[in-house]
């Protein structure tokens, strides 16, 4: 692994009342996750961790001299089970990108753009050589607003759009799945600053179901975040380095 310069752990800290009727108080503390970061602040290593404080993800990260990512290998107690190569142009774009398996199986995502350098197709070949799905992109100017996805018979099977306002903030994401043939969505708001304020997500019957809820400092960075559920209320205090980096 290559060189570490920064390392981020997350916590959360549980609070517990064992009686109503009295003063006693449990906290728990537990670990959320681990990052580490390379001098460029390239992504080295993340780590996730379930609530029994065991490992739920793993995956390590390479780069090229240009700072892009090279190779991302994911881990099952200390075995590599998933390994991606990742290739570019002489334009620095992504255009292949590998996943090697464990069964000796690998599929190829082929990378194509439009004359502007946008992605707008997104192809999947399998280990036989086959079409399998492929993905495609569509823009207003350089803006993103639709993503739709084709099975093997050019079949539609998921789509996304994106809806923005006249400053160009995006304000709902529709989400469609033909498996399940519905459509749920997401709203962004934003305040007198400009900056979002909050996120709201839909289910497919228009329920809302979380929401995500941003307050910012004098230097209009996130200073606390509070995630909302139809099961659970989470607030997160962040803090910032002298350079402006969270820590």
């Amino acid at each position: 692994m290559d060189k570490l310069i920064k390392s981020i752990e997350k916590y959360r800290f549980n609070t517990f009342i064992e009686d109503e009727n009295t003063e006693n108080i449990e906290i728990n503390c537990e670990m959320i996750s681990k990052t580490n970061f390379d001098i460029n602040g390239n992504l080295l290593l993340s780590i996730t961790y379930d609530k029994n404080g065991n490992i739920a993800e793993h995956i390590e990260y390479k780069y090229n001299t240009n700072n892009q990512l090279i190779e991302e290998l994911i881990f099952d107690e200390n075995e590599i089970v998933e390994k991606r190569n990742f290739e570019y142009n002489n334009d620095n774009l992504l255009i292949l990108e590998k996943i090697f398996y464990q069964d000796d199986y690998f599929d190829t995502f082929n990378y194509n753009y439009n004359e502007n350098k946008q992605l707008i197709e997104k192809k999947l070949i399998n280990s036989d050589n086959e079409f399998e799905s492929m993905i495609k992109f569509t823009y207003n100017d350089d803006k993103l607003i639709n993503e739709s996805e084709y099975n093997a018979e050019m079949e539609l099977t998921d789509e996304k759009s994106y809806i923005y306002d006249d400053k160009m903030n995006l304000i709902k994401f529709l989400h469609y799945n033909s498996l399940d043939d519905n459509t749920k969505q997401t709203i962004y708001e934003y305040d007198e600053a400009n900056r979002r304020s909050k996120t709201l997500n839909y289910d497919d019957k228009g329920n809302l179901i979380s929401r995500s809820t941003y307050k910012y400092n004098e230097k209009d960075q996130i200073e606390t975040l509070i995630e909302d559920t139809t099961l659970q209320s989470l607030s997160y205090k962040l803090y910032y380095d002298d350079e402006n980096n969270m820590i």
